[in-house]
């Protein structure tokens, strides 16, 4: 897979960041990149049909020796992608998981952590996944 991918550099796109000379960056482009391997096609992403597993699934696996736990919720979902609906993910997010540490670890010194993350994918379905995990 990896030497398919980089035996051809036709349709990579090359995004420079920082405080850069962009006369020094053009050479070092014509140098470096110019260089590299081209034979002039298109790349295309394909669904491979992938998706969440629909019901709640329950998995328990038992490793170490120490009393340890971690659970992991995962919400799943058909959503339409926005830039607004993504703004009250994030919000979602931000919000719940300041509430899990403060209840879970601050008041019941339940977990040594907590987090939340909401996501949303535009591709090859629109859908949202939200999860929640503490241990």
């Amino acid at each position: 897979f990896y030497k398919e991918r980089f035996a051809d550099a036709s349709d990579f796109t090359f995004v420079f960041v920082g405080n850069v000379d962009p006369a020094k960056l053009k050479a070092l482009s014509e140098t470096y990149l110019a260089s590299l391997p081209s034979q002039a096609r298109t790349e295309t992403w394909k669904d491979r049909g992938v998706r969440a597993p629909k019901g709640v699934k329950k998995f328990t696996v038992e490793r170490g020796q120490d009393p340890k736990s971690f659970v992991l919720l995962q919400f799943h979902g058909t959503a339409k992608y926005t830039a607004d609906a993504e703004d009250d993910l994030e919000m979602l997010s931000e919000v719940l998981g300041i509430r899990l540490r403060e209840v879970l670890r601050e008041e019941m010194s339940g977990v040594y952590g907590a987090f939340t993350r909401g996501n949303f994918e535009r591709r090859p379905r629109a859908q949202y996944t939200f999860s929640v995990g503490f241990g």
